[in-house]
């Protein structure tokens, strides 16, 4: 006669993601990141997400309701930070956008549509940091620099680069890895070093 196997129990276990994810532990940043944003100065409105958000705010930082800032994974790969280093920068960051793990450097000016998503690692940077000159006391000084716009819906995939001075259109989507270089028009995928326009969308 032929037993019918017994199935192996489990033991229960009390976690089924990292302890970064949970929801105790996300809350307790949650509320960590209102007191940090509080001491330095940044403006947001009503339903603000976040967690370990760098942030160096010499000018001014402006978010608007259901802004969610986070690290993707969750931990320290990707962390979102947010820097302005003079007195009249200003990154403005629109109504429901949601930034996972990306680094805005500003000099001047970085605005952000509503609804936007930037993905890990995305970086956009409104200056060169530092002046392409031989001269070391030069290169302490403030550097070329022009204000980035990205419009309402951009998505902007893993890796991307948006340099200085660049407007991205409504609606488009931006290939991972690109290195924005200039302006983009409304309604396309575009891609590539550097990102053109490869198809409209519908």
């Amino acid at each position: 006669m032929i037993r019918a196997r017994r199935k192996a129990r489990l033991p229960m276990r009390l976690l089924t993601k990292p302890l970064t994810e949970t929801l105790p532990w996300r809350a307790f940043h949650y509320m960590l990141s209102y007191v940090q944003f509080a001491l330095y100065g940044v403006e947001h409105g009503s339903r603000l997400r976040a967690e370990r958000v760098n942030i160096l705010n010499v000018g001014r930082i402006r978010l608007g309701n259901r802004v969610t800032l986070t690290c993707q994974p969750q931990g320290n790969v990707y962390r979102s930070s947010l820097r302005t280093y003079y007195p009249d920068a200003v990154i403005d960051i629109g109504d429901g956008c949601a930034i996972q793990g990306s680094i805005i450097h500003c000099n001047c000016a970085v605005t952000i549509g509503e609804n936007t998503r930037l993905a890990p690692g995305v970086i956009l940077c409104d200056n060169d940091s530092h002046a392409p000159v031989l001269s070391n006391e030069a290169r302490n000084e403030r550097p070329p620099e022009g204000p980035i716009k990205l419009g309402k819906n951009v998505w902007l995939g893993m890796r991307t680069i948006v340099l200085k001075g660049v407007t991205i259109g409504d609606n488009t989507i931006v290939a991972a890895g690109s290195v924005v270089t200039r302006n983009l028009p409304a309604n396309v995928l575009a891609g590539g070093i550097p990102a053109v326009p490869k198809r409209e969308l519908r």
